[in-house]
């Protein structure tokens, strides 16, 4: 999975702004970590989730009112994409000066 600090995100949202460049651009940095060591890395305790059905999660989520966890995004964390935010990069001169130890570091100082 991709992260991205909220600092940065804030950064590439008004260089867009500023430059304003029409287009569809993915903002993303171009490193990657898999999910259960992007948890432990931020101190969590990962939870395994089954390969079941979909609406078999759907009900179990209903059943626990898990109102803060959706149900459509049990895929996201089973399935999880790379994405390019090359043309972003490119087209605006942006470049992330967080890392994903920074990221971590910062979930982890929230405790």
């Amino acid at each position: 999975m991709q992260f991205i600090h909220i600092d940065d995100m804030r950064d590439a949202i008004c260089l867009a702004f500023d430059k304003n460049i029409p287009g569809v651009y993915n903002v993303a940095p171009n490193d990657y970590i898999g999910f259960q060591d992007a948890i432990k890395a931020a101190g969590a305790v990962p939870i395994p989730i089954p390969s079941i059905p979909p609406k078999l999660t759907e009900s179990i989520s209903r059943f626990l009112k898990w109102k803060s966890f959706p149900p459509y995004l049990i895929n996201y964390f089973k399935y999880p994409v790379i994405i390019d935010g090359s043309l972003f990069v490119k087209t605006f001169n942006f470049k992330p000066k967080k890392t994903l130890s920074d990221i971590f570091n910062y979930y982890k100082s929230l405790k």
